[in-house]
C-alpha cells in the first residue's frame, strides 16, 4: 500500500461515536481536540447548505513515493466517492503546508484555520515547535 485516507460521512444532527469506544494516548486526545476546535470554528452544514459532508482523516502517502502526483489523485477520488455516497461536499483539517497548497490547487477553500504555535489546551501550549504554524479546516463542493 502506497497511500491510505480514512474516510467517513458525518450527518447533520448526528453525534459522533466513532472516537467512543477507543481508548487513546493524552498525544492522540490533544490531537482530536485541536481537530475539532478548529473544525468548530465553521459549520459546513451551513456554509455548504447541506444534510451530509465526507470527512476525512489523515491523507497519507509513502515517503518513497511522494512527490508523484498521489496525494491530488486521492483528492480527485474523492469526487466520485462523494458521487457514489450521495454526499455533495468534503472537508478535511489539512495540517502541513504541502497539503494545504494541494488541496487549494485540487479546488478546497479555506473555511477556518487554527494558528498552533499558540494554541492551548488546559493553559499549556500543546505544539512548541511545529513543523507548519497552521492548520487549515478546507472543504469541497463537488455537485
Amino acid at each position: 500500500m502506497i497511500s491510505c485516507n480514512v474516510l467517513e460521512v458525518e450527518r447533520k444532527n448526528q453525534e459522533d461515536e466513532s472516537m467512543k469506544t477507543i481508548e487513546l494516548s493524552d498525544k492522540l486526545k490533544k490531537i482530536f481536540q485541536t481537530m475539532e476546535e478548529t473544525e468548530a470554528k465553521a459549520d459546513v452544514y451551513t456554509l455548504y447548505n447541506c444534510e451530509a459532508f465526507v470527512h476525512a482523516y489523515g491523507l497519507s502517502v509513502m515517503a518513497d513515493f511522494e512527490r508523484r502526483g498521489i496525494g491530488a489523485e486521492m483528492l480527485i477520488a474523492r469526487a466520485e466517492i462523494c458521487k457514489q455516497l450521495d454526499t455533495p461536499v468534503s472537508a478535511t483539517v489539512f495540517t502541513g503546508s504541502a497539503s494545504q497548497r494541494l488541496a487549494e490547487r485540487c479546488g478546497y477553500e479555506t473555511i477556518a484555520e487554527l494558528d498552533i504555535t499558540t494554541y492551548r489546551i488546559d493553559g499549556q501550549i500543546v505544539y512548541p515547535k511545529p513543523k507548519w504554524p497552521v492548520i487549515k479546516w478546507m472543504a469541497k463542493r463537488y455537485f
